[in-house]
């Protein structure tokens, strides 16, 4: 697991913007289980673009850009960044525990995922921690940390308890070329 407590990222206020005015609990516009999992709201760019023909913005692309840049930094090997989403939670949501063993977008489904990463752009005092069930594992979100951990490893978010988005998260599954 790689843990990175000050991975910045350009136009942070610009991407917050934009996850707030696109993110939504409708499970037609994205391939995450909300239902299932108790989700809080997602932006799904890659899987609107795959399944309807949006177009991704040019904000969401060069911030994949900066994100991979960082990662090189870090990680050696090849690789591509397969799918990006955004999650904001508040009001009791969080997300029940979960691998990424696979893809979610319609063309990545059957492509094994070899690592998956969270980058939190935005923190509160108290938000809701992930968590790493058969690892015992807890932490604390802290804005501009990112973790990058093994596909295969379940892990899950704790209930918000604000009234308000108290946590926005960038998730991404990562493939090694």
């Amino acid at each position: 697991m790689l843990i990175l407590d000050s991975f910045e990222i350009k136009n942070s206020d610009k991407i917050e913007k934009l996850i707030m005015e696109n993110a939504h609990a409708d499970k037609t516009r994205t391939s995450a289980l909300i239902d299932l999992h108790n989700y809080g709201k997602i932006y799904q760019p890659y899987y609107e673009k795959s399944a309807n023909e949006t177009e991704i913005p040019f904000l969401w692309t060069t911030m994949q850009y900066d994100i991979h840049t960082n990662i090189k930094r870090f990680i050696k090997e090849d690789f591509d960044i397969v799918d990006l989403w955004a999650m904001t939670f508040e009001n009791g949501e969080g997300v029940t525990p979960h691998d990424h063993t696979y893809g979610t977008i319609p063309d990545m489904q059957t492509r094994k995922i070899d690592y998956t990463a969270v980058y939190y752009l935005k923190t509160e005092q108290d938000c809701a921690e992930i968590f790493f069930p058969d690892e015992g594992l807890r932490l604390q979100p802290k804005v501009n940390q990112f973790i990058m951990f093994d596909a295969t490893i379940r892990h899950g978010v704790e209930p918000s308890i604000s009234s308000k988005v108290d946590r926005i998260s960038i998730s991404m599954d990562i493939v090694k070329k």
